[in-house]
């Protein structure tokens, strides 16, 4: 046979066989023996590379070595030794590919296994705070909620440029800003100040809600900030943002100006993912008077 189809020469390419032993092939698969000397004569190739074709066919199972009056000559095996080599390849393929996507799988779970853990990035001195007030902007969250600690009046901040700068961007960028401050004599002066600030406060009980630094959740991070300290961290975790904004919403519900609220059950937070030691220094304190205490009716 002078041509194999050229879907099967294709079928065979991509099975591992190279051209020569295709040439071999053809030649060979019309069922006489032949021999190396008669090959190079029929397809014009060497007979060094014909026998090597050869070498590596026979090896496969394809072709076997027969003796004719004391001369070498090559024959196919069978007429399904071909189909029954690519169907012993076609498994080893499959495993191999099965491995591969076992592989892929593995690396991408690990990663996403990886990406759900917390993160921390920690902020330290007047310039880790500015950093931090950047960073409360840097995504496309368009709610922003903070538990805000006023320990100082706002012209007196030595933030006061980087927040008057923070409040301009969330202006610009059509951000809603809702705060949550204690009803304090700063807590109340700063919530009369929330026009110039693009913001929403309402003030809560230091009693009912002793939270011991400031907080924003924006996005799937939680940021908290020990301003006269100029220490912070941002904790990258979905799952406590998302239970630090139901905390938030449930408070803010609770405190509409002008409504007399009934006694209720403070929202319980899920801070087993988060170091204790680190909500005990930045307001962790406020989740364990939350389980405590309920909420006192105003008179």
């Amino acid at each position: 046979m002078e041509r194999f189809p050229t879907s099967i020469e294709t079928h065979l390419k991509q099975a591992g066989f190279s051209s020569m032993e295709i040439i071999v092939l053809r030649h060979i698969a019309g069922g006489d023996a032949q021999t190396l000397r008669s090959l190079a004569a029929r397809t014009g190739k060497s007979i060094g590379a014909l026998d090597q074709a050869m070498r590596k066919l026979t090896l496969r199972g394809i072709i076997r070595r027969v003796l004719v009056n004391g001369t070498p000559r090559y024959t196919l095996t069978s007429a399904d030794a071909i189909a029954r080599w690519a169907q012993a390849h076609t498994q080893e393929t499959l495993a191999l590919l099965r491995r591969k996507e076992d592989d892929i799988c593995q690396f991408f779970t690990a990663l996403q296994t990886q990406a759900d853990q917390p993160r921390i990035e920690h902020f330290d001195g007047m310039e880790g705070m500015v950093q931090a007030y950047g960073d409360l902007l840097a995504g496309d969250e368009k709610d922003i909620v903070a538990f805000l600690l006023v320990h100082k009046k706002e012209e007196e901040d030595a933030l006061a440029d980087c927040k008057k700068q923070f409040a301009h961007e969330v202006r610009r960028r059509g951000i809603t800003l809702r705060v949550l401050a204690h009803n304090t004599p700063l807590g109340r002066r700063y919530q009369s100040r929330d026009h110039l600030a693009y913001r929403s406060t309402r003030l809560v009980s230091t009693g009912d809600y002793p939270f011991l630094c400031t907080q924003y959740v924006s996005g799937n991070t939680v940021t908290f900030l020990d301003e006269a300290a100029q220490k912070g961290y941002r904790m990258h975790c979905p799952r406590f943002a998302v239970s630090q904004r139901a905390f938030f919403q449930a408070i803010w519900e609770a405190h509409v100006p002008g409504k007399r609220r009934a006694p209720c059950q403070p929202l319980l937070v899920d801070v087993s993912m988060v170091a204790l030691s680190e909500l005990e220094r930045c307001g962790g304190a406020s989740y364990a008077a939350c389980r405590e205490r309920r909420e006192k009716p105003t008179i």
